[in-house]
């Protein structure tokens, strides 16, 4: 299994300014939202996000799922002492949902257990709950929380065959004009779901979260239909080509 993700706090604060997908959540409803007060800024004033990949910033492949017995085997903060509670909750639609498994520590119990092993491919979900940390200038010990999200992925993931770089100019090219004038302050983070199919196409086009501007929203969605090119399918473990489904995110940053 590969070494769990240990993370200071700085590191955490600079991944949520960073991160363009779900990463870590600081509230009870699963996924950050970023505020931009300035209503006179237009896109052209900062740049518009494109960005496409597995739905979570942090996953995790089915075989390494499969070895996982702690939280601590997947996530780690280096302030948190004490694990009050750990639940595991299934995200459906960026939402959390009712689909959960609770337990009393990091030490994950049968019933979480199993339902980890349950997750199939491009399935996303929180892993966390209350903890107590150790406050570094002050050696006090404070309460607080840590739900970092994951999506499971294929053992080898999707590739476009003529880069990740080429696939991304053509949605900027694709959506230049349209977005030169719009209000940064409308602007969402929208996401784009698709699905490399076993032969290699794109599929299941879907939009999940706007980015505030409809016209875009659509003009996306367009883009990724018509697009040209070839992808090498996702592999499993043992080599056998599967689905995943992947997110395209544009707009402004979020995590």
């Amino acid at each position: 299994m590969k070494k769990n993700v240990i993370v200071s706090s700085a590191i955490i604060a600079t991944l949520c300014s960073a991160a363009f997908g779900c990463m870590h959540s600081s509230n009870g409803s699963g996924f950050m939202e970023m505020s931009i007060s300035d209503s006179t800024k237009v896109v052209a004033d900062i740049n518009f996000a494109y960005d496409f990949g597995p739905n979570c910033q942090l996953t995790v492949t089915k075989q390494e799922l499969n070895e996982v017995t702690s939280m601590k085997d997947l996530y780690h903060e280096e302030s948190i002492v004490l694990y009050k509670t750990v639940a595991i909750t299934l995200v459906e639609n960026e939402r959390l949902s009712s689909k959960r498994k609770t337990g009393p520590n990091e030490i994950l119990n049968a019933s979480q257990i199993e339902f980890l092993k349950s997750f199939e491919y491009s399935t996303s979900f929180q892993i966390g709950g209350d903890v107590v940390r150790k406050n570094k200038e002050t050696g006090e010990l404070e309460d607080g929380f840590s739900r970092p999200h994951f999506t499971v992925v294929p053992e080898h993931q999707a590739e476009y065959l003529n880069g990740k770089d080429a696939f991304l100019d053509y949605l900027k090219k694709g959506s230049k004009d349209q977005i030169a004038d719009l209000k940064v302050k409308k602007l969402q983070p929208g996401k784009v779901f698709f699905t490399i199919t076993e032969n290699g196409t794109i599929s299941d086009i879907k939009l999940l979260l706007t980015c505030g501007y409809e016209s875009v929203d659509k003009l996306m969605v367009e883009l990724i239909t018509n697009a040209t090119g070839k992808w090498k399918p996702a592999t499993d473990a043992e080599g056998k080509i599967v689905e995943q489904e992947l997110v395209f995110s544009f707009g402004t940053m979020g995590c």
